[in-house]
């Protein structure tokens, strides 16, 4: 995980284990400045928490990527993230379909 802010364990522990249940954060250890590795009870509920969100902590976004132990900290490279927006106004027959949606998202981006 990567934030902007930084992430004391011990508050980092309580505040996770809040949002995503006591029993599923095992751990939270910083790695360096603004990085650190949170351990799940199972992949599943980690596979879970990475398709989820997007997640905040102290009113900042959080960018989250699976563990890979033959990368350094240096090799986790955070370019994109899945966020949530509401667009008013989007005429109803651009949002009956996903692709259509997606499509429409990407070229509100422009």
């Amino acid at each position: 995980m990567a934030s902007s802010k930084s992430i004391d364990d011990n508050a980092g522990i309580r505040a996770f284990q809040g949002i995503w249940k006591k029993d599923k954060v095992v751990s939270i250890s910083a790695l360096k400045a603004n990085y650190c590795r949170i351990k799940f009870s199972t992949e599943e509920i980690r596979n879970d928490i990475l398709s989820r969100g997007p997640w905040t902590f102290k009113d900042d976004w959080l960018a989250l990527a699976a563990f890979n132990p033959n990368y350094s900290i240096d090799g986790y490279t955070f370019t994109s993230m899945n966020i949530w927006v509401h667009i008013h106004g989007v005429p109803s027959i651009l949002m009956d379909d996903d692709n259509i949606a997606h499509h429409t998202g990407i070229l509100l981006e422009l």
